[in-house]
């Protein structure tokens, strides 16, 4: 009796210990490996957010840069107003030279550019390939109440391929009574007249030649001669869609999925296959449209009768349930700096959401990256590793106990023998 009473309180005790320091070190390696898991995932959102950002900002920073080289220009001596005598077009000619080097280094296939000056005056280019197309109206006597004449407007056409002049231009066209200065520029004199830096605007609905309607982000900047006296304003449009562009090359998975919101929380581009534009036809010159709307009456010409209104997906009505979800949670949706969140959603699983604000030097319009990656995308295979550690622990604790037993029969038997023998 006294003989089973031992062997039972070793083998009991040897098990004890070995299913403690098991149960230990099963437990360590489950928590450990959890937080493992967890930064991993959070420091590759991060990293993937912010390869998107760099190229988004790179992007946005060119035009910003192109105009303020225009605003630079400008101080140089010879920039005075009425702009220019129609037949010399000395300044128009070296403002348009300007926008033509801006359209020539675009990533877009198509971009508008514009010059209005103070006086009436404008010079454009625009580009639809094959060919880059510059034009310039003077309006030199738009302000004489005598002759109230006349405006000349030139056009020039150069080969996107190798710039050389296209067939038929330049061409000057007849006399005609033309000031530049529509509602639209008298909207933008009076919030740059006293700005010292550009700005970005809402998106505009615009239609170019040969070109679907589309969303362009417009940039102003305002101009100022040698005597620092306002002279007009550059406008620039870039296209949203190449945004897109950007977060395709980044989506680290299939599962995962990027968004560029504004402020309003409307969607600027999607990796999402689905459509974020609705758009129609219009004869309304002037309707009431919620804010993720827009219309190309906006920016038509006094003849026009035809119109579009483009609206953007607000991201809380986009059919992608994990945006859905995290849609009314501002830190993501306009963080402040970089940051990234574990969410779940119900019936999708757990996304690691990365989120961070997109800079840029004319910063009046915002605009915020937002990077959903399922979990099982990041660390599926870390799980999996995780899991066969786990497994393998398991057998450890199996094998140790059958060891235990093991070795607690061997320390007791031979005492059992000496106590047989000390009963003879």
């Amino acid at each position: 009796m006294v003989q089973l009473s031992m062997r039972t309180a070793v083998s009991g005790l040897s098990v004890v210990l070995v299913v403690v320091v098991v149960a230990i070190t099963f437990t360590t390696t489950y928590f450990t490996g959890l937080a493992a898991i967890d930064t991993v995932g959070r420091s590759y959102a991060l990293a993937v957010v912010g390869s998107a950002r760099y190229q988004v900002e790179s992007y946005f920073d060119f035009p910003a840069r192109r105009l303020e080289s225009i605003g630079r220009m400008t101080r140089l001596p010879g920039f005075m107003l009425p702009t220019d005598d129609p037949t010399v077009w000395t300044v128009l000619n070296r403002t348009t030279e300007a926008l033509l080097l801006f359209l020539m280094d675009v990533f877009d296939d198509s971009a508008l550019v514009n010059v209005i000056f103070d006086d009436g005056s404008r010079a454009s280019a625009t580009k639809f390939p094959p060919v880059i197309t510059r034009s310039m109206i003077s309006s030199l006597f738009i302000n004489d109440t005598v002759t109230r004449c006349c405006g000349r407007r030139e056009f020039i056409e150069h080969y996107t391929a190798n710039m050389s002049v296209h067939e038929g231009t330049p061409y000057v066209g007849p006399a005609l009574l033309y000031d530049a200065r529509v509602g639209v520029y008298q909207t933008l004199r009076t919030l740059l007249f006293g700005a010292r830096n550009g700005m970005w605007q809402p998106p505009l609905f615009v239609v170019f030649e040969r070109v679907d309607p589309s969303f362009e982000l417009p940039a102003f900047y305002p101009l100022r001669n040698a005597s620092d006296t306002f002279i007009g304003v550059a406008i620039g449009s870039y296209s949203v869609s190449k945004i897109a562009v950007f977060l395709h090359a980044v989506k680290p998975t299939s599962g995962s999925e990027i968004f560029a919101v504004d402020q309003i929380g409307a969607i600027l581009a999607a990796t999402h296959a689905t459509p974020f534009v609705a758009s129609r036809n219009s004869s309304d010159p002037n309707p009431v449209l919620p804010n993720n709307c827009a219309t190309t009456a906006q920016i038509a010409g006094p003849s026009d009768t035809e119109f579009f209104i483009g609206c953007r997906a607000f991201a809380r009505d986009f059919p992608f349930s994990p945006l859905q979800h995290i849609s009314d949670d501002t830190d993501i949706m306009r963080p402040a700096s970089p940051l990234v969140k574990s969410v779940s959603v119900s019936g999708d699983g757990t996304f690691y959401v990365a989120a961070t604000p997109v800079e840029n030097r004319f910063n009046v319009f915002s605009m915020f990256l937002v990077l959903l990656i399922p979990e099982r995308d990041v660390v599926g295979d870390v799980y999996r590793a995780r899991n066969i550690t786990l497994a393998i622990v398991a057998v450890v604790l199996v094998l140790s106990v059958a060891a235990a037993l093991a070795v607690s029969h061997a320390v007791v038997a031979p005492l059992a023998v000496v106590s047989r023998r000390m009963k003879l």
